[in-house]
């Protein structure tokens, strides 16, 4: 509602009201996210529906069909040639979606084959958590992998500061993780010899056992395969104070 994230504003917010309950409560509700994307370098503006819920007792009134029509109407209007949409498996299918791109993939690292440093090693690496001065490193590495993929998302210099000013805002990290609505954040890998020298985007909290990794970049003066031991074991020891929700 403040105006501060990206992809949306106040006015993108979809509600259903119960008009006939004293204080007409929000039943059923919808984000309208607006992405720019890319095919094989060519941009163009995707609709994106977000935070999809309705009130249990409301489900199968046709609610959400409503809300997804005016979404589409909205994404129409203003030149989308495309509304894309994660969430529950085939649900969205009764709504006009299909599945067309893969949404990422994974590698499970098991901790006991994370390898310890050697007796008396000093880690050639810290990671703390990123600032408005990393921006510019930061985003041209996300943008060097763009080779990589034929769909990619142009991820905006507002993206990027969004997600780095949200976790040093008081107001936010004074909060207990698992109430906090943003999961993503970001540290910066900092080498002890020549300073900042890649990101990691990781979840803030955990799901069960597992700590999510969803970006690992490093500079080119960075040899992945020689920085990853180190790595793997900073990244051990930050899952290990990462609060998890189950």
């Amino acid at each position: 509602m403040s105006g501060a994230f990206p992809y949306m504003g106040p006015g993108d917010f979809a509600l259903v009201e119960d008009t006939r309950r004293p204080g007409h409560p929000i039943v059923a509700a919808a984000c309208f996210w607006r992405h720019r994307w890319s095919f094989a370098g060519i941009e163009f503006g995707v609709g994106r529906p977000e935070n999809v819920a309705t009130d249990p007792a409301y489900r199968n009134r046709g609610l959400v069909r409503a809300i997804f029509a005016m979404h589409h109407a909205r994404s129409a209007a203003e030149g989308h040639l495309m509304q894309a949409i994660t969430g529950i498996p085939y649900f969205y299918r009764q709504f006009g979606y299909e599945y067309v791109l893969d949404l990422g993939g994974y590698r499970i690292t098991y901790l006991p084959l994370i390898p310890n440093k050697n007796e008396g090693e000093e880690e050639p690496y810290t990671v703390r958590l990123a600032t408005l001065d990393d921006l510019p490193m930061i985003q041209e590495l996300y943008d060097r992998g763009r080779s990589n993929s034929l769909v990619w998302h142009e991820a905006p210099a507002a993206y990027w500061r969004h997600r780095i000013e949200f976790w040093h805002d008081p107001a936010i990290s004074d909060q207990d993780p698992q109430t906090v609505p943003l999961n993503t954040r970001y540290l910066t890998i900092v080498h002890q010899g020549y300073g900042p020298c890649g990101f990691i985007g990781l979840a803030a909290k955990r799901w069960g056992s597992d700590l999510e990794i969803y970006h690992l970049e490093v500079t080119s003066q960075v040899d992945l395969a020689t920085a990853l031991p180190p790595l793997l074991r900073l990244l051990r020891g930050v899952g290990e104070t990462t609060p998890n929700v189950r």
